[in-house]
């Protein structure tokens, strides 16, 4: 079977293997004399062999490794159209779409080349790879379990399989697939990593940190593998270990020069104290929130702090933190990451936990979020005035993440239907929600639902975390708010899907990081309602 990428070969008149000039050869005639003297050349060359029927395949396959990208774009689209039934042409023209991380089209492609049978098997491994880079984890999934069927021995495609169930919250079959690749190829360390992780997500943490010792043992040295038992470790409470392994996490690393044009060096424990230091944005927004924990302690210890962060993070943690000097993202990439001062250090935000022994040797209070008090006063007093003296309880129920928001987001129909005190008022903190959804909620609960329509819920941190701390309780799924409302220590019922991030733990009822936070964890063959039935007020 051909490899991925390779140049179609066909049988010449003595048996042998010959493409006439060979895709290398090609693409150095396009660099040096371009594409109208390269066609010249290909059509001389396979003139009257069997490979005249693919010219423009021939000459795509060099023109997209010679980079250039919109002519070899046309040129397999031509092939494609005057060769409808040539399967191995879409594969290959797939393989050029998922190299330029135009993954939706790639995927089409790749199911068309799947009708040829020999080629099945790489094909829908192809097409597995481009719908999971593409975030259509339902499909992918769909992919896998008819790639696993096809080919359940082949160990590269069980690795890739496990990710797209994983994705998809399939975690019992993951676990299984996982399983199988480990018996099929029990020194293969990523199988060992894929099933501690399986197992870490399916409530198994003893037999999760087995697999993940005996991976690290299998690979000492491999990022992805100490990174996936940190988060292991993490999810066990085992900060010490769990830091060590996460520092091997694949993070950004832009090229970061200061006032002087040198690049800071790396920072580690022992150069915090005194140090001028820049500090680069990286995870998710709720993650900025979670490791803002040791902010305050990196600011105390540092002579400096400058931190490059995202442009929808940067008003709110300016005032939370006005010891620190925040630098907008889009500003920093205009500028090439070109500091106006002197710096010392540089570390990815990921890191300070590690570098601070955050729960290790440093237990601050993860309630770090002060607010303006006269604010969250202001705004009790507005819902005081509307409603009476009530019990004010915030709501939000769905995450918009491409990756897993779907699991992670609930029904406002299904949210109403928990046991919400009589005199409860439900207040909106749900960004972009919908009239009807706001309906739907107060139909479900009986309860009047409070909306303050001049709050930009999705954007001003700032305000949502003063209206949280106007409240008296939260009721959320993951989203940005249960961890704001965490990070305010305001009470609060998180409903969680069955695996979720490694801050949740495994299986305990209450977070370490926010104590405050009263964690319903969605069993295997739970549906929302069994867990929304366990909220108590």
């Amino acid at each position: 079977m051909q490899a991925v990428g390779d140049a179609p070969k066909h049988r010449g008149r003595d048996g042998t293997v010959n493409t006439s000039m060979d895709v290398e050869r090609l693409e150095a005639i396009l660099r040096r004399d371009g594409l109208a003297a390269a066609s010249q050349r290909l059509r001389r060359a396979i003139a009257g062999t069997p490979n005249q029927g693919l010219f423009y395949m021939l000459l795509a396959l060099g023109a997209g490794r010679a980079g250039l990208d919109g002519q070899a774009s046309r040129l397999f689209r031509l092939h494609c159209l005057i060769h409808p039934g040539d399967l191995q042409g879409y594969y290959n023209f797939g393989n050029f779409r998922l190299r330029l991380e135009q993954r939706d089209e790639a995927a089409g492609l790749f199911a068309r080349a799947a009708l040829d049978a020999p080629l099945r098997p790489l094909a829908w491994h192809n097409r597995l790879k481009a719908l999971t880079g593409a975030g259509r984890h339902l499909a992918a999934a769909t992919q896998a379990a008819a790639l696993h069927r096809l080919a359940p021995l082949n160990i590269n495609a069980a690795l890739d399989i496990f990710v797209a169930m994983s994705n998809a919250h399939r975690f019992a079959t993951a676990a299984g697939i996982a399983r199988r690749a480990l018996i099929a190829a029990p020194a293969n360390a990523r199988a060992a990593s894929n099933f501690a992780l399986a197992a870490a997500d399916t409530g198994a943490g003893a037999t999760a940190i087995g697999y993940a010792r005996i991976a690290e043992i299998l690979a000492p040295h491999d990022p992805e593998i100490l990174a996936n038992t940190g988060v292991i470790r993490l999810k066990r409470g085992d900060f010490k270990g769990g830091w060590a392994g996460w520092a091997h996490r694949a993070k950004p690393a832009p090229v970061v020069t200061d006032q002087r044009g040198r690049q800071p060096a790396a920072l580690t424990a022992g150069a915090l104290d005194g140090a001028r230091l820049v500090i680069l944005g990286e995870q998710g927004i709720g993650d900025h929130f979670i490791f803002a924990i040791c902010l305050h302690q990196v600011a105390r210890r540092a002579a400096e702090v400058n931190f490059v962060i995202g442009d929808r993070l940067y008003d709110f943690f300016r005032r939370a933190f006005p010891n620190v000097r925040f630098l907008r993202e889009s500003a920093m990439r205009a500028a090439n990451y070109h500091l106006d001062r002197a710096v010392d250090f540089q570390i990815a935000f990921g890191d300070l936990p590690g570098v601070c022994g955050l729960f290790v040797g440093h237990y601050p209070s993860t309630a770090w979020f002060a607010g303006d008090a006269a604010e969250s006063a202001r705004l009790r007093g507005r819902l005081r005035t509307a409603y009476g003296d009530r019990r004010f309880i915030g709501v939000s129920w769905r995450s918009k993440s491409p990756r897993d928001g779907h699991f992670r987001s609930i029904a406002p129909r299904q949210l109403g239907a928990a046991a919400f005190p009589a005199d409860a008022v439900l207040v909106n903190l749900q960004y972009e929600a919908t009239t009807a959804e706001l309906d739907q909620l107060a139909a479900a609960s009986g309860r009047p639902v409070a909306r303050f329509d001049e709050i930009d819920i999705y954007s001003d941190f700032w305000t949502l975390g003063n209206l949280i701390r106007a409240l008296d309780e939260v009721v959320t799924t993951p989203n940005v708010t249960n961890i704001l409302a965490g990070v305010c220590g305001q009470p609060t019922q998180l409903l969680l899907p069955y695996a979720s991030h490694w801050c949740w733990g495994i299986d305990e009822d209450r977070s370490f990081w926010f104590p405050a936070t009263r964690v319903h964890r969605r069993g295997a063959e739970e549906t929302w309602a069994d867990v929304v039935g366990r909220l108590t007020f």
